[in-house]
């Protein structure tokens, strides 16, 4: 390649690119990596940190850009906040913008539920809030960057697609007079998050 002063997208200025590209060539001989693993172990990554609209924009301009081709997103933590994060990425992230080649998700305990809401505390731990007016979904009532992903509330959740599963888990017990209007148990919180996630 004699003009390798045309490039697509972002680069890292390098004096000699022929050079770094023998360099990486070995380097995946040596090691038996694939283009991709090549790329994840030899290239610096770049973190993208910001609240939800702010990582999908970076996201989206890599894309618009040709700058990438996909991303690899990791949450320390799975709980309901990295669930909600992920459902505002999804409606913030054009349909025809980055794909999402991976998600790791960090956590010893279930991604959903995460550390506060598991599903193996007592049922004697309620929620402060009535079940109608719990939701990990947002609404057209919250202001927000795109388009709303909608989903049922615990109530509707616990009284309409989720409650086979509460009786299959052992809380149908909790079924016997839960409305709207009940306080949750916190193992039936964590069935709902775990569903949503």
């Amino acid at each position: 390649v004699d003009n390798i002063s045309i490039t697509r997208g972002r680069v890292r200025p390098a004096k000699d690119p022929l050079a770094v590209a023998a360099a990486w060539r070995a380097r995946a001989e040596k090691d038996n990596l694939s283009i991709r693993e090549l790329v994840i172990e030899a290239a610096a990554r770049t973190s993208f940190v910001g609240t939800y609209k702010s990582v999908a924009e970076q996201i989206n301009e890599f894309i618009q850009q040709r700058a990438a081709d996909g991303f690899i997103l990791v949450f320390v933590g799975g709980g309901p906040r990295t669930t909600g994060i992920l459902l505002r990425l999804a409606a913030n992230i054009p349909a025809e913008g980055a794909p999402i080649t991976d998600i790791h998700v960090i956590d010893p305990y279930p991604a959903g539920s995460g550390r506060i809401w598991r599903t193996k505390q007592s049922g004697l731990l309620w929620m402060n809030s009535m079940a109608q007016d719990v939701t990990i979904f947002a609404d057209d009532s919250v202001e927000m960057a795109g388009p709303v992903i909608p989903g049922p509330s615990l109530a509707e959740w616990v009284l309409g697609i989720g409650r086979e599963q509460v009786k299959a888990t052992g809380l149908g017990e909790e079924l016997a007079d839960f409305t709207g209007r009940s306080f949750a148990s916190r193992p039936l919180q964590s069935l709902y998050l775990d569903w949503a996630f």
